[in-house]
């Protein structure tokens, strides 16, 4: 999918509603967002979807992962919410600067929007691992566990001054990985996606 920068690039609201419906699945799912062909006003539908394989990690543990044959400029992947951590990964960091390109990933907290489209700076892969982490240490805070199969509480679970400490915790931490690494990325949370009618990318 050529990308025109004249364009304004939306997903509606069923999808936006498909998509959170494909965190609660088990397995990973990825897939391509491609143009409506009888739409020119930027409107995307999710297209080329697969189910994630089960396999191990260097780590020799079980791992949910989908693996798509081909990919558009703008491509979407889930992370399953009982058994995946809710924040990008190295590999999706990776992936989408090698091509380039706008990943949508849909984790338990919301919809994760990271843009590589102009060049970025070689990457020091032990940098952004150790950055990366610093989302993980807010999650267990948030109680989840994939050792015992359980979802972290959400947001709204918490009072409102935890709840904006943590909000500001992950800002600060996107904020730190952009200007280390010139990545751009946004969390936009369920609880406000959701009630959207129209969601730009």
């Amino acid at each position: 999918m050529s990308i025109e920068s004249k364009v304004q690039y939306y997903i509606d609201k069923k999808l936006i509603n498909t998509m959170y419906a494909l965190t609660l699945e088990e397995l990973e799912i990825c897939g391509n967002l491609k143009l409506e062909e009888k739409n020119k006003d930027g409107l995307l539908k999710l297209d080329d979807l697969m189910v994630g394989d089960i396999e191990l990690d260097v780590y020799k543990k079980t791992r949910l992962r989908c693996k798509q044959k081909f990919y558009t400029h703008i491509f979407f992947h889930t992370h399953p919410q009982k058994t995946a951590r809710t924040y990008p990964s190295v590999e999706d960091i990776l992936k989408c600067v090698k091509r380039k390109a706008i990943s949508i990933i849909a984790t338990r907290w919301g919809l994760w929007i990271i843009k590589c489209e102009s060049q970025i700076k070689d990457i020091d892969i032990k940098v952004l691992d150790d950055l990366l982490k610093k989302f993980y240490k807010i999650e267990n805070y948030m109680g989840f566990s994939r050792e015992r199969n359980t979802s972290s509480k959400s947001f709204d679970e918490f009072d409102l001054r935890t709840r904006q400490i943590l909000l500001n915790d992950i800002i600060n931490r996107i904020e730190e990985i952009k200007g280390t690494l010139g990545i751009n990325m946004k969390l936009n949370l369920w609880k406000d996606t959701l009630s959207l009618d129209k969601f730009i990318i």
